[in-house]
């Protein structure tokens, strides 16, 4: 069976989530992708964090690996390609549980939503599964309140 690394940053890092959505993923840990910011993005059917570039920003990612199945579940769930897109990211350090780099870098995917979709506020339901998430990895949540903080500047442009 072919696999692929795939990279959360939101509501798929609900472990309990994941599991149900993903039934064949692996956890293999997390790592961060440097230079990048969290914002919500979405259209009439919600808001939805995404990634997009920002010098000297970090978001931290699980990293799963998933299967064809996994991938096509996650493709429904995600809106892709209508709504999310993806995007490969390499060279990736990979981080165990328990805050140790492994010796090896990755490549992996992740979903965005373009820049050009609105920048809006989410559902307090899709808050609060996105920061159990957050806690099931051990990340600061506040990221997520960044997040919120950088959505609200958007708005106001």
């Amino acid at each position: 069976m072919q696999t692929k690394l795939y990279l959360a940053y939101g509501s798929n890092l609900n472990l309990r989530q994941m599991a149900h959505r993903c039934p064949d993923a692996e956890l293999l840990g997390y790592t961060y992708l440097e230079n990048t910011r969290l914002i919500y993005r979405g259209s009439l059917s919600g808001y939805y964090l995404s990634i997009e570039d920002a010098a000297g920003c970090r978001v931290p990612c699980g990293v799963f690996r998933i299967s064809p199945r996994d991938e096509r579940n996650l493709d429904r769930y995600e809106g892709y390609p209508a709504l999310y897109g993806k995007v490969v990211y390499s060279d990736l350090p990979l981080y165990a549980m328990d805050g140790t780099q492994r010796s090896v870098t990755i490549e992996a995917m992740a979903y965005q939503l373009p820049v050009s979709a609105p920048a809006g506020l989410p559902i307090p339901y899709y808050i609060r599964i996105c920061r159990e998430g957050y806690l099931d990895f051990g990340f600061d949540p506040a990221y997520l309140d960044q997040a919120l903080a950088v959505t609200k500047e958007e708005m106001r442009k």
